[in-house]
C-alpha cells in the first residue's frame, strides 16, 4: 500500500506545495515521505505524511540514531517542521522575501567528451535546458588538459614479448596476485612504474602529464596490472596495463524557481589551487562576481567548481532515479541521481571551490540564499557510452550458493556464432550464463553429455540463465551475442572485473531457467 490519492491531495494543499523542510516552493518537484518507516510500522496516513522537495527527501532516508556521519531527522523532528509549516500555511503567513528564488544541483562526470564540450562552451548535450557557462578558473583548469584531445584511455596497453612466468624475474619488485584453481583469473601482476616508464608509454595522456610536471610520486599517477589481451577478441598476447587515475568534473547548476527575472550577482565560496589535496584544504575565502545578466524563470547558470581524480577503482553508487537518453545515432547518455562512494579517498587537482551562499537582486532588493554543501549522498552524475562488445560470462554455482568465474563465451567479434565445448571439473550444482552489459545474448542450443536440452534463450543486460550440472559433464553451448548499436568498444578490463565482482554479490534472485 502507499498513500491514497486523497491524502496526497489533502497534504499538498495544507502544505501549499512546499517543503516542510526548507520551506521552498517546489511545484510538481515534491515527494510525499514516511515520517515513521512503514518497515518500523508507519501508516500510509495524514498524520504519518510529510512532503518534501527531493533535496531534503534525499537528506531525511531512514532515521538511524547511530549513524556515523551528519544528524539525520528523527521522526519527532519531521512531525516538527510539519506542524509548524502548516501552520504557516494555515494563517497565510508565507514570506515571500523568505522564498527560496534559487535550485541548486551539483553534477559530476568523467566523461572526457562531455567535459571537453563544457570546457569548450558548448551545453547543447547538458541534461539541464535553458542553461548559462560561467567561466573561471575551475574551467580555465580543464581546458588546459582538454585541449587538442579528443578522448582519454584510462586503461593503456603495453603488449610483452616475455611470458607471465616470466615476469617476475624481470620485474623483482611486482607482486604476484593470489590465484583461485577453480576461478577465471583476470590480472596476475601489480607493481608501481617508474616515471620513466609512464613517460614512455602514457606521454599522450595530458592529466599524467601535469602529474608528472607538477613532481607528483609515480604510485599517485598511474598502476601496472599484467593480464593477457583481447579475451573477447580470442587475443592472447601477454600484456601489461597500465591504468590511470580517472578525472572528474564537477559543477554547481543554479535554476532560477521564481516567476520573475532575477540577478545572481556574487558566489561565496571556499577556494584552493593545487596538486593532489583533500577537501580539508579547501578553506580560502573568496567572493566571486557573476556576469551582469537576467537570469529569467526556469533558466539556469552552470558554474563549474573543480576536478578531482578518483582512486583507480570504480565507485559504488545508488541510485533515486535514471535517466536514459540516446546522445547521437550511437551513443547513449544517462543522468543519475543517488549517492556514490568512492573506495578510497579522492583527491583534487587545479581550482577547487566550495559553495556556501550566493547573493541575489529581486526586484531591487538584494539577499543571500545558502547553497546546500557539495555532497557525494546527493549528487547528480553524468555518463556516456558505446555499446559494449564484451561477449557474455560464465559462472559456476557451487552447493554453498558460491559462483565463481569461469570467464567469457562465445568470445568472438558481435554476430558471429560460436560453438563453446567444455568438460566440467569441478564439484558444482548449476552453471550460470549471465549478460552483464549492454548487448543481447541469443543461445541456439545447450547440449549435456551430447543431449539437447534447452534451446533459443535470448538474454538482454541484467539478465541470466541457470540450469542443473555436475561434476564431469561435458556441456556444449551455441550461439552468439550483439551489441546494442553498430559501433562499440572493449569494456575497460578493471570495470569488467568490478561489474563481475558485483554480480558474484548481488546476483539476482529470479533467473531466466
Amino acid at each position: 500500500m502507499a498513500f491514497t490519492s486523497k491524502i496526497k491531495e489533502d497534504i499538498l494543499v495544507a502544505s501549499a506545495r512546499h517543503c516542510c523542510v526548507c520551506h521552498r516552493y517546489r511545484g510538481v518537484k515534491i515527494e510525499i515521505h514516511h515520517i515513521k518507516p512503514k518497515e518500523q510500522g508507519g501508516k500510509d496516513s495524514f498524520e504519518n505524511a510529510i512532503p518534501l522537495c527531493f533535496d531534503c527527501h534525499c537528506d531525511a532516508g531512514h532515521y538511524f540514531s547511530k549513524h556515523p556521519k551528519g544528524t539525520k531527522f528523527s521522526p519527532n523532528e519531521l512531525k516538527k517542521h510539519k506542524e509548524k509549516w502548516f501552520d504557516i500555511v494555515k494563517n497565510n503567513k508565507i514570506s515571500q522575501k523568505s522564498e527560496n528564488l534559487i535550485h541548486s544541483r551539483y553534477f559530476i562526470t568523467n566523461n572526457f567528451s562531455l567535459i571537453k564540450e563544457i570546457s569548450e562552451r558548448d551545453l547543447s548535450n547538458f541534461p539541464v535546458k535553458e542553461i548559462v557557462l560561467v567561466e573561471n578558473k575551475s574551467l580555465d583548469f580543464v581546458k588546459s588538459i582538454t585541449k587538442n584531445k579528443t578522448y582519454r584511455r584510462e586503461e593503456i596497453q603495453n603488449i610483452l614479448k616475455i611470458s607471465k612466468d616470466e615476469y617476475i624475474s624481470q620485474f623483482p619488485s611486482a607482486k604476484e596476485n593470489a590465484i583461485d584453481e577453480e576461478e577465471h583469473t583476470y590480472f596476475y601482476h601489480e607493481r608501481i612504474p617508474k616515471i620513466e616508464e609512464i613517460k614512455k608509454h602514457c606521454k599522450t595522456d595530458k592529466v599524467s602529464n601535469y602529474l608528472i610536471e607538477s613532481g607528483v610520486k609515480p604510485e599517485k599517477i598511474a598502476q601496472i596490472h599484467t593480464c593477457y589481451e583481447g579475451a573477447c577478441e580470442g587475443n592472447e598476447n601477454f600484456q601489461e596495463l597500465y591504468l590511470l587515475r580517472p578525472l572528474y568534473f564537477k559543477c554547481l547548476v543554479i535554476t532560477n524557481i521564481s516567476s520573475n527575472y532575477i540577478k545572481l550577482k556574487e558566489l561565496i565560496a571556499k577556494s584552493y589551487d593545487g596538486v593532489l589535496y583533500n577537501e580539508s584544504n579547501i578553506q580560502d575565502s573568496e567572493s566571486i562576481t557573476f556576469p551582469q545578466i537576467l537570469i529569467k524563470p526556469n533558466q539556469s547558470i552552470l558554474i563549474p567548481i573543480g576536478s578531482f581524480l578518483s582512486d583507480f577503482e570504480s565507485f559504488d553508487s545508488t541510485e533515486y532515479f535514471s535517466n536514459l537518453e540516446q546522445f547521437d545515432s550511437e551513443e547513449y547518455q544517462t543522468t543519475n541521481h543517488g549517492k556514490i562512494e568512492f573506495k578510497k579517498e579522492i583527491e583534487f587537482i587545479g581550482y577547487n571551490l566550495l559553495p556556501e551562499k550566493i547573493e541575489i537582486e529581486n526586484s531591487n532588493e538584494l539577499f543571500y540564499q545558502e547553497i546546500h554543501k557539495f555532497d557525494f549522498n546527493n549528487i547528480y552524475w553524468i555518463d556516456r557510452y558505446w555499446g559494449y562488445g564484451s561477449c557474455p560470462h560464465l559462472f559456476y554455482k557451487f552447493k554453498n550458493e558460491e559462483l565463481k568465474y569461469q570467464g567469457e563465451i562465445l568470445n568472438v567479434s558481435p554476430k558471429t556464432i560460436q560453438t563453446e565445448k567444455f568438460i566440467i571439473e569441478s564439484d558444482i550444482s548449476k552453471i550460470v550464463i549471465a549478460e552483464l552489459e549492454q548487448e543481447t545474448t541469443e543461445i541456439k542450443y545447450i547440449k549435456i553429455n551430447g543431449i539437447k536440452v534447452f534451446n533459443s534463450i535470448t538474454l538482454t543486460e541484467g539478465q541470466s540463465f541457470e540450469f542443473t550440472a555436475k561434476k564431469f559433464d561435458k556441456i556444449e553451448i551455441n550461439g552468439s551475442y550483439y551489441t546494442n548499436s553498430e559501433k562499440y568498444e572493449l569494456m575497460p578490463k578493471l570495470k569488467k572485473q568490478h561489474l563481475i565482482e558485483t554480480y558474484k554479490k548481488t546476483m539476482p534472485n529470479t533467473v531466466y531457467n
